[in-house]
């Protein structure tokens, strides 16, 4: 480590829900490994609502700025940091904190900029062979420290107590019969491929004989929530518009979530909620890249085989090889489990 310790580190995180969920195991990190210094954490805007109840920063930025590196600096220049770990490398953000005058700039050298404007480079490889964002976002702490690290476990969130009880309250009005309560996530915003719709409903459909099924959907997906409930039959609850404090709740209190590679399974990973987890073959969507922090999920892959498994790994289609049943297995084995419930 270098001889004079930062005291005012900046973590540049700001893009989306799931990416900055798996960074803060990291943001943990610099509070252990400099104790004395103060952490900021710039954070994409949308979020702060969430972050601002996590104890794991002395500061939230919020980068509402719309516009370049110039205002984004302008932004960070108000703070005098000394250090920054840039762990969303982009043109914007590498030249943000180098027009801000930050002397200590730690980038990844897999993109250009980081390689032209950091002085503090973490020359890994993200893909080949693989390595779990988490762990990767590590290695930029790990390189201002000058030493291995362990990776801790962040804390959760500490909602008010007001928002934790109506939601508690929601769920005890929607719960019939006492049986476990099931979120079902059918979007994802093109952040990996998805199962397809009709999927989803079917597993809406066949879940509800077990368990009383929500289906939720983040801003803008109202009418592929209404679309999943009308293919199922009209089954399942709807859980739209409402706040990310309120949903990250929501997540906690269920018994399960089903989703792909998105950033509500980021969120039952990091909140300790049993989730079954859709996954594609695709190299850059790989488990060994995005799986949910913590042991209490299960990852479901298409099955490829023979010569179509090259082409159909890189091929949107082949999520329709998910077939509902292995899904409906794994949430009643893996994560409702009912009592005496026939699922064979």
């Amino acid at each position: 480590m270098a001889a004079t310790a930062p005291q005012r580190i900046l973590v540049v995180r700001n893009d989306r829900l799931g990416d900055t969920v798996l960074t803060l195991p990291a943001i943990v990190a610099v509070k252990e490994a400099f104790p004395r210094a103060t952490c900021a954490v710039l954070v994409e805007s949308g979020l702060l609502e969430l972050l601002q109840h996590v104890p794991v920063a002395d500061l939230w930025l919020s980068d509402d700025v719309a516009g370049g590196s110039g205002l984004l600096a302008r932004l960070v220049r108000r703070h005098p940091f000394d250090a920054a770990l840039v762990i969303h490398t982009n043109t914007r953000n590498a030249l943000a904190v180098w027009r801000a005058g930050i002397p200590r700039r730690v980038t990844w050298s897999g993109k250009p900029m980081g390689r032209l404007l950091g002085n503090c480079r973490v020359d890994v490889r993200r893909s080949h062979p693989p390595i779990h964002e988490a762990d990767f976002a590590m290695k930029f702490v790990e390189r201002l420290a000058g030493r291995r690290l362990e990776r801790p476990s962040p804390p959760r969130p500490s909602f008010p107590a007001p928002l934790q009880a109506a939601v508690a309250m929601r769920l005890t009005r929607w719960r019939s019969d006492g049986r476990p309560c099931c979120l079902v996530h059918p979007g994802n915003r093109g952040s990996a491929f998805n199962w397809p719709v009709y999927r989803y409903a079917e597993l809406v459909r066949e879940l509800d004989r077990f368990a009383t099924v929500l289906v939720s959907g983040g801003p803008g997906e109202e009418g592929l929530v209404r679309r999943v409930r009308e293919l199922a039959g009209d089954r399942g609850i709807p859980v739209v518009g409402w706040s990310l404090p309120e949903f990250a709740s929501l997540v906690e209190q269920v018994d399960g979530l089903v989703v792909s590679s998105t950033g509500p399974m980021h969120l039952a990973g990091w909140l300790g909620t049993p989730v079954v987890a859709l996954f594609s073959r695709h190299p850059v969507h790989s488990p060994q890249k995005w799986s949910p922090l913590g042991n209490h999920h299960t990852i479901i892959q298409p099955r490829l085989a023979g010569q179509s498994e090259t082409r159909l790994s890189t091929a949107p289609e082949q999520m329709e090889r998910i077939d509902v049943e292995t899904v409906l297995k794994a949430v009643l084995r893996h994560v409702m489990a009912p009592a005496g419930d026939d699922v064979a």
